[in-house]
C-alpha cells in the first residue's frame, strides 16, 4: 500500500511526535510505501516579524501548502493520507486537496483543538468545556491559549473557520481517536460518530522489565498546570520517606523547583530526557504517578509504564479512568486532591503484594492491547474499511451518526 503521511511537528516535541514516527515506522517494517510531508513551526523563528505573522494566519488555510500538496498528491498517488498535526505551517487546506484529488484521508486526534482554541479543555485549575459547541469567544476573552488573547484567536480562527466551511465534516473520511473518551467528546461535538473509530497508541521498541526495580516513584511529563504538577508536590509533603523523580520541563519547573527547596520536598527534578533515557528511568520505578488535571486524550506514559511492568497511579477522569483499572493496573484518585494521591502513593508504595500483582497485569496490559503487532492490524483494518468505501466524498462513502 502507498501510504502519505502528514505531520506539523511544533517548536517543543512531544508525544504526537512519537506517535507519528512510530506509526510511519511500523509501516514501512511491514512492507508499505511511506512517503512523509513534515513541517514544523520552529521555521517560523527564522523569520521577521511580519512574514511571521503573515505565515501564522495561514495556519487558517494555506493556498501555498494547498498547491505543494496537491501536487505531491499527483506525483506520488498513494492509496490513502493519513493526518496527524496541521498546526500551523500545514493548515487544515491539506484536507480539501485529498478530497479534490479523490484521495481518502484519515486523520488522528491528539488534541482538543477542534473543540477547545487551548487544546486541553482546561482552565483555572480544572476542566473546561465552555469553548465546545463553537463559542470559543470566550476563550479568546481570556486568552486560554499560550496566556495570549492574539493566539488564541489564531487557534479559534483555524478550527472555527473550517467547521464552517465543513473541512472536518466533508473533507476528512475518518478519524482515530485515542481512546473512547475522546471519541464521544467529539461526536457530541459534531463529527460523525461512525467516521470515528477507536485505536490506542502503542510502544515499540518492547523496554522490557527490570529484574530488579530501584526504589522511587517517577513522574513524566510537561511540567504546566494542566498536568496536576502542584497537586503532585502538595501530595509530597506528606511522603517524606518516598523519592520522587519528575523527569520533564515547561512553565512550572523553576516554580517547581522553588517549592520543592522550600518544603524541602523528598523530588529530584531531571529535565528533559531522550525518550531512551526515560525509559530507562521508568524501568527502574516502584511506581508511575499521573496527576492530570485536565481529561488528557490518551497518556503515552501510562502504556510505556505498562510495558515496563510499572503499576500507574492516574486522576480519575478523563482518558485516564479509560487506561487505568483500579487495584489492577494501577489506582484511580480524585483529581486535584493532595490527600487523595498521596494516600494511593502510599498503599502501592507499601503494599509489596499489591504492588506486585498490579505490575504483572500492567504488562499482561501491554502485551494484549499496546504493542506494534496489535496496532498494526486495528491500524490496517481501519485504512481498509476507509478504501473499501471507494473515493467518493467523505458524507456520501460511510454512515453517519444518527
Amino acid at each position: 500500500m502507498k501510504i502519505l503521511i502528514a505531520h506539523n511537528r511544533y517548536i517543543e516535541p512531544g508525544g504526537e511526535d512519537v506517535v507519528f514516527e512510530q506509526e510511519v515506522s511500523l509501516l514501512r517494517r511491514y512492507g508499505h510505501d511511506v512517503l512523509t510531508y513534515e513541517r514544523g513551526n520552529g521555521e517560523l523563528r527564522e523569520m521577521k516579524l511580519i512574514p511571521r505573522v503573515l505565515r501564522s494566519a495561514e495556519a487558517v488555510w494555506s493556498s501555498t501548502t494547498y498547491s505543494e500538496f496537491s501536487n505531491l498528491l499527483t506525483i506520488f498517488m498513494p492509496d490513502i493520507v493519513h493526518v496527524h498535526n496541521t498546526f500551523l505551517r500545514i493548515s487544515p487546506s491539506i484536507f480539501q486537496a485529498c478530497a479534490d484529488k479523490g484521495i481518502p484521508v484519515v486523520n488522528t486526534i491528539h488534541n482538543y483543538r477542534l473543540l477547545c482554541p487551548a487544546t486541553t479543555l482546561y482552565r483555572d485549575g480544572a476542566p473546561c468545556e465552555k469553548c465546545v459547541g463553537g463559542n470559543m469567544w470566550q476563550g479568546i476573552a481570556r486568552g486560554c491559549y499560550r496566556s495570549s488573547r492574539t493566539a488564541t484567536a489564531l487557534s479559534a480562527s483555524v478550527t472555527g473557520y473550517n467547521w464552517l466551511r465543513r473541512t472536518w465534516s466533508d473533507a476528512v473520511n475518518h478519524y482515530i481517536a485515542p481512546t473512547n473518551f475522546v471519541r464521544d467528546k467529539m461526536a457530541d461535538a459534531g463529527l460523525p460518530a461512525a467516521r470515528i473509530s477507536v485505536k490506542p497508541h502503542f510502544v515499540d521498541p518492547d523496554p522490557c522489565v527490570a529484574a530488579h526495580p530501584e526504589s522511587y516513584a517517577l513522574f513524566l511529563g510537561r511540567l504546566s498546570p494542566e498536568k496536576g504538577v502542584t497537586t503532585l508536590l502538595s501530595a509530597w509533603q506528606q511522603l517524606s520517606d518516598v523519592p520522587l523523580l519528575i523527569v520533564g520541563d515547561g512553565p512550572q519547573r523553576a516554580e517547581m523547583e522553588r517549592i520543592s527547596h522550600q518544603r524541602n520536598l523528598n523530588c529530584r527534578f531531571e529535565g528533559h530526557r531522550t525518550r531512551t533515557d526515560v525509559l530507562a528511568k521508568l524501568k527502574k520505578a516502584r511506581l508511575l504517578v499521573f496527576p492530570s488535571i485536565g481529561y488528557e486524550t490518551f497518556g503515552m506514559g501510562i502504556i510505556e509504564a505498562y510495558a515496563c511492568g510499572v503499576p500507574v497511579l492516574a486522576s480519575n477522569h478523563g482518558a485516564m479512568r479509560e487506561l487505568v483499572q483500579t487495584g489492577r493496573t494501577g489506582l484511580l484518585f480524585e483529581p486535584a486532591n493532595p490527600d487523595a494521591l498521596a494516600h494511593a502513593v502510599r498503599r502501592c508504595w507499601s503494599d509489596d503484594q499489591l504492588r506486585s500483582h498490579m505490575s504483572l497485569n500492567a504488562r499482561r496490559e501491554y502485551e494484549n492491547k499496546y504493542t506494534a503487532a496489535t496496532n498494526y492490524e486495528m491500524l490496517m483494518s481501519i485504512y481498509e474499511r476507509v478504501l473499501s468505501s471507494g473515493k467518493a466524498s467523505p458524507e456520501a462513502s460511510l454512515p453517519t451518526a444518527a
